[in-house]
């Protein structure tokens, strides 16, 4: 009898353990799973947190934007927009932003070229953007044949264009594009996306490293094909008119660094050492900007210069005239 009840009592015991065994797992499962839950809704909150902030910080450098553009009848690389270091500084002081890294850049799209331009129905504007691109396609820093920077102008001309008509000698129209591996369809219309370039006759053979140079000085924005001369990078200065070198690209670009010099009228390249024989058309440069790019990136900062989570919004915009008055229009915008 007293063996019998020392055998329940090991069964009683066993079954204990085992019973203490299943809570454990089950809940160190619970806990697991609670953790994961509870990260999830945390990222969740941030990442909808962040979303804001990164909006406000677009939304911030509209209004730096809107402001510049009621005060100032030009633009130049002097102003707050232009200053990315200013801007995030003073977005990110925002109260309500602790713990949290903004950074807020504005892009002058009207110191680019405008691609779709070479659309234009006016005859004098595409002249002048084909030369302008035969030039820009040109310089030493592309290394690119003489025929290669052919078929591209005339390539792109095609492309944009609404008609069927070879373009020179090294244009391209829908049969070209229908026989390559894939076929593509021409777009006979405006370039919406610069990178689509990619699909264009000549573009399409060469480098990345070399497409990627090219077309970040390019833009799908404007269509009477005036670069900002005030904000132009260096190796469009060096391609608005020939006999302009890297040297005297120095040289403007000094000038127009300096803050005491007027840049306002278009003929302030003229006041530059070396440019008193060199002529820019008129029709080819502006000092006022209209398009540019914000982009502004909001990150959770967990210590030692450490992000844990990222937002990015980013959009083209366009200053506007409308009844006498000013304003900004978004073209396009979207969050990462």
């Amino acid at each position: 009898m007293k063996k019998h009840f020392r055998n329940n009592r090991g069964v009683a015991l066993i079954l204990v353990l085992m019973i203490i065994a299943i809570i454990v797992v089950v809940t160190l499962d619970f806990n697991s799973d609670m953790r994961t839950d509870f990260t999830a809704a945390a990222n969740v909150r941030d990442g909808i947190s962040l979303r804001y902030v990164a909006k406000s910080g677009f939304n911030c450098a509209l209004a730096v934007l809107a402001e510049d553009f009621e005060e100032n009848p030009y633009d130049t690389l002097h102003e707050d927009w232009a200053k990315s270091a200013l801007l995030s500084a003073g977005a990110s002081n925002l109260e309500g932003f602790e713990g949290i890294r903004l950074a807020v850049n504005i892009s002058d799209c009207s110191g680019k070229i405008q691609i779709n331009s070479l659309g234009n129905m006016n005859s004098n504007v595409v002249t002048r953007q084909q030369d302008l691109l035969q030039r820009f396609f040109s310089l030493p820093e592309f290394d690119l044949d003489p025929d290669t920077v052919t078929a591209m102008v005339d390539s792109i001309k095609d492309w944009i264009d609404k008609d069927d008509e070879l373009t020179g000698l090294e244009g391209a129209e829908d049969s070209y594009y229908q026989s390559q591996d894939p076929p593509c369809a021409c777009n006979n219309g405006p370039v919406q996306t610069i990178s689509s370039l990619r699909k264009v006759r000549g573009f399409k053979d060469i480098e990345q490293k070399t497409f990627d140079k090219i077309v970040e000085r390019l833009t799908p924005y404007g269509d009477d094909g005036k670069v900002n001369i005030n904000t132009a990078d260096r190796l469009i200065l060096e391609a608005l008119a020939g006999g302009i070198d890297a040297e005297l690209v120095e040289a403007i670009n000094d000038y127009r660094l300096e803050e005491e010099n007027d840049l306002s009228d278009l003929s302030w390249y003229t006041n530059v050492p070396g440019m008193g024989a060199i002529t820019i058309d008129d029709n080819l440069i502006t000092t006022e900007s209209l398009f540019f790019e914000i982009s502004s990136n909001a990150g959770l900062a967990v210590g030692e210069g450490k992000i844990a989570l990222t937002k990015h919004v980013e959009g083209f915009v366009e200053r506007v005239k409308r009844d006498g008055k000013k304003g900004i229009d978004v073209l396009c915008w979207r969050v990462e």
